[in-house]
């Protein structure tokens, strides 16, 4: 309908609105937020609600590589996660969570680890992406 449109459309130009928003931070503020970044000693990522990776941590390029292809996130017992259940998905799609998970080393061993998201909210309150906080935790599960 009509009114179904209209509603779309204008969604769709405050998530523009919110992106061009992003996209403008000046210089001094992106200076400041890789500092920050690099402060950190957990693995940081910044994903879109695409799950395209925007901005990361040398800690999350050296843990799962520059774009986080080698995050591939386990269960307890070994098995890969629901691609819907990922943290990069969950991250994604703006969800607040929590999530234990290993995943495999080139040695055959498993890393494990500790996840946190938090969505990333533009203009009334749209959801852009989030912030995915990844902690090693030595050891295995009890």
């Amino acid at each position: 309908t009509i009114e179904e449109l209209t509603t779309t459309n204008a969604d769709l130009e405050a998530r523009s609105r919110d992106w061009q928003a992003l996209a403008h931070t000046s210089k001094a503020e992106r200076v400041q937020l890789a500092t920050s970044l690099a402060r950190q000693s957990a693995a940081i990522a910044i994903l879109n609600q695409t799950g395209q990776l925007l901005l990361s941590n040398a800690v999350f390029a050296a843990w799962f590589g520059p774009e986080g292809a080698h995050l591939v996130p386990q269960d307890t017992q070994g098995q890969p996660l629901p691609l819907e259940a990922t943290p990069q998905q969950r991250t994604a799609r703006g969800e607040a969570f929590r999530l234990e998970f290993s995943s495999p080393e080139q040695d055959g061993t498993r890393a494990w680890f500790v996840a946190q998201g938090q969505p990333l909210r533009g203009e009334q309150g749209v959801i852009l992406g989030g912030v995915l906080v990844i902690e090693h935790r030595p050891g295995s599960p009890a």
